[in-house]
């Protein structure tokens, strides 16, 4: 998977755009990079940004369950590698989200028919060029994923995790956090990585999970849309801010 998403990544700009993303569309290639130094030659500019921008290039792609696949996104080099990769990934996220509920005591037949029936897995391969000014941008800023379960394959050093910051989890009342982590680049060497999210049906609404509010601890998020936290979910990651602070009751 590294070494195809690098063959892909080093594709002309032009043929990379071929796959670009639609306007408000989540499938499809983008290069924050291009906006920062505002030509589609962007690895050769330098960095124009006053404050801290993102320096990647990315490919976002659902590829869970395959009905859901936008495979005019799909680059054909890419095609038969993601898919072997996705479905062997697939018994790992179910096992862990079993280990999650089971771990909180959350009666998982109870859970799936709520959840389970329209979950996916959306993909994004990254690419973080080599960059001749790494103190003026981050690879990616910091953040915490909304999925419920995030696997992250490292070609290269370059993830950092703030260790003195959680984020709680909306679904687990708090009890489970998400790690605020974010990507620097290097000035030597280029990285690749690839997530996969495991995401509940976006069209229902979450809140904590009925089991987990008691009187020891009390409900700590209101009641959101996902489809609607996602969509806040982008624009405040652009301010530096959590959109989870928004709900807390």
């Amino acid at each position: 998977m590294i070494e195809i998403s690098r063959q892909f990544f080093g594709l002309a700009m032009e043929e990379k755009k071929k796959y670009a993303a639609s306007p408000g569309g989540n499938n499809g290639f983008d290069c924050s990079i291009c906006s920062i130094v505002g030509s589609s030659n962007c690895r050769q500019g330098g960095v124009v940004s006053v404050s801290v921008s993102d320096w990647n290039e990315g490919l976002a792609l659902t590829v869970y369950p395959e009905d859901r696949r936008l495979l005019q996104f799909w680059p054909p080099q890419l095609r038969k590698m993601l898919h072997e990769y996705t479905m062997n990934s697939i018994n790992l996220f179910e096992v862990m989200f079993k280990m999650v509920l089971q771990s909180l005591n959350v009666d998982e037949k109870k859970f799936g028919e709520k959840y389970g029936k329209n979950k996916e897995i959306n993909a994004r391969l990254n690419f973080y060029p080599q960059c001749p000014n790494p103190d003026n941008v981050l690879g990616l800023k910091p953040h915490a994923d909304f999925s419920a379960i995030t696997i992250v394959l490292q070609g290269e050093a370059g993830l950092q995790v703030h260790k003195d910051v959680k984020v709680e989890q909306i679904m687990s009342n708090g009890i489970y956090k998400s790690a605020v982590h974010r990507v620097v680049p290097s000035p030597e060497k280029s990285r690749v990585s690839i997530a996969l999210f495991w995401d509940i049906d976006r069209n229902c609404e979450i809140g904590p999970l009925d089991e987990l509010i008691t009187p020891d601890r009390p409900q700590l998020y209101k009641m959101v849309s996902l489809k609607d936290y996602v969509s806040r979910f982008f624009n405040y990651y652009q301010s530096g801010q959590r959109v989870i602070d928004t709900i807390r009751t």
